[in-house]
């Protein structure tokens, strides 16, 4: 998939095909539902809306993962299902997100999607099916429809302005843009979404319970990531977000498919994990991976290293997150510019073009070319702050991007720690390549004499490798292992 940059989210014209979303279209009755509905969007104007915000999605999601045979698989596993979709004229398109976020989401016209980050804790191929009906679901309860009436437009100067001061949505990057588009669905939508999932994968001949069983994995991924984070609720841009979660809805769930006369019980765990093996896990290759305090990536070739007292992450596929001491936080990205500026051109009249720079002058990044320049007393969810951009020129029209916040009050007691984080980039050499390959999901058969704490011990991840076995796996706390069941472990490249 070609990657374009930031100005084509913001583009006129797919503010304009917003905008159609709010004629309404008047009351009608859902063929798949029999309730009355008062709707936003004629189905004309959600294909349309469907067919440019699709592409737009896909970039903000870290693109399409490239991979055949996994994309094959999860289009073969939607038209078991959507041949049961009572909508008529609908052509349904399924994209496998090149992102570590545990998300899935559909837009109007039939698009689905699913990133690899939700396949990875997946661990069946009726698990994939609920996820895949569910999205199904809100297509053919025609939601967008309905909730296409609020405005997202006004949103967006809010979004380049967190881009720019390291608020909470910059560490997920292009992602803020896709969390507006995609507002989450009120509940009720959820449990008709989820009513009408069950009905399409029952009638697929999937075991019904997968959906409870998925619900509740979902939930403890977003626990696992919340304690990763040091915090109680996870703040991780996840289905959770666009899809709200409560302990309702997951009995609910058991009990619609406790209600139900079963058409079958197919799990499929040997064609699902057959598919995911090999899968990346984690960041991308794009996005770069974090080892301790450095950060290295093969696409650009660079790395950079952070001091002492501050904690690197990669919150999202397009960004990695510093934090550093008196809330010092500096987020790093790369972008592609349609063509090729120096780096003072690409900051002041592309990326930063809204704002006037202070102290902007061009400096020498270990042999790089770079423009830095600086904004004061930024007003953020966390205060005022001033921060510096740096734009870096990787050739080809590509640019790394430093946004560096401080707390005023501290601005120059960080200085010297931030310009030694900026001035270590440099080129990668060739003995540190391998440092980087992203970590990848394999599948293992358990052998007698196996145990989870002996497993979770091969796996590549810097925290609570048994929390992360276990979560991969749908493994509660203290359930064991059996002989010759399949499990996932993340390894290296």
């Amino acid at each position: 998939m070609t990657k374009v940059g930031f100005s084509r989210m913001f583009s006129l014209r797919a503010a304009a095909l917003i905008a159609l979303g709010l004629v309404v279209a008047g009351c009608q009755t859902n063929q798949a539902t029999g309730r009355q509905q008062l709707l936003f969007m004629s189905p004309q104007q959600e294909q349309r809306i469907g067919d440019e915000q699709h592409p737009l999605l896909v970039e903000a999601f870290g693109g399409e993962y490239d991979t055949g045979p996994l994309d094959a698989y999860v289009t073969r596993v939607g038209e078991k299902l959507d041949i049961y979709a009572e909508t008529q004229g609908v052509e349904y398109t399924y994209t496998v997100l090149d992102s570590e976020i545990a998300n899935a989401f559909a837009l109007p016209g039939g698009y689905i999607h699913i990133s690899r980050g939700l396949l990875a804790i997946m661990n069946n191929e009726a698990e994939l099916a609920s996820v895949l009906a569910h999205e199904i679901g809100h297509v053919t309860g025609r939601h967008s429809a309905e909730r296409h009436g609020r405005s997202t437009v006004a949103s967006v100067g809010v979004i380049a302005a967190a881009i720019l001061t390291g608020s909470s949505q910059v560490a997920q990057g292009a992602q803020s843009v896709a969390q507006v588009a995609l507002a989450g669905y009120s509940r009720s939508q959820e449990s008709e979404s989820d009513a009408l999932g069950l009905r399409y994968m029952n009638a697929a001949g999937y075991d019904p319970d997968a959906m409870a069983e998925m619900l509740g994995q979902l939930g403890d991924n977003s626990a696992l990531l919340a304690r990763l984070a040091g915090r109680e609720v996870s703040q991780q841009f996840d289905m959770l977000s666009t899809h709200p979660q409560t302990p309702q809805r997951i009995a609910d769930a058991s009990a619609r498919a406790a209600a139900i006369s079963p058409q079958g019980t197919y799990l499929g765990q040997d064609p699902f994990m057959a598919a995911i093996d090999g899968m990346i896990f984690g960041p991308g290759l794009d996005a770069g991976a974090v080892r301790g305090q450095r950060y290295g990536n093969l696409r650009d070739a660079v790395t950079w290293q952070a001091p002492g007292g501050f904690e690197l992450s990669n919150p999202s596929s397009g960004s990695t997150l510093a934090r550093g001491p008196n809330d010092t936080v500096v987020i790093y990205d790369a972008a592609t510019h349609r063509e090729s500026r120096s780096a003072q051109e690409f900051l002041t009249a592309f990326w930063a073009r809204r704002y006037n720079l202070e102290r902007l002058e061009t400096v020498d990044v270990n042999g790089f070319v770079g423009a830095t320049g600086v904004l004061r007393g930024i007003r953020t969810r966390a205060g005022q702050r001033d921060v510096r951009l740096m734009a870096i020129d990787l050739g080809g029209a590509r640019y790394a991007r430093f946004v560096l916040q401080t707390d005023p009050r501290y601005t120059s007691q960080m200085d010297g720690a931030l310009q030694d984080l900026v001035y270590s980039f440099r080129r990668l050499n060739a003995n540190e390549r391998g440092l980087y390959q992203p970590r990848r999901i394999r599948v293992v058969t358990v052998r007698p004499g196996d145990s989870v704490s002996g497993l979770a011990g091969r796996m590549a991840v810097e925290k609570l490798p048994e929390d992360w076995f276990r979560t991969l796996n749908g493994l509660a706390p203290g359930e064991g292992l059996v002989a010759g069941q399949k499990v996932k472990i993340v390894v290296e490249g």
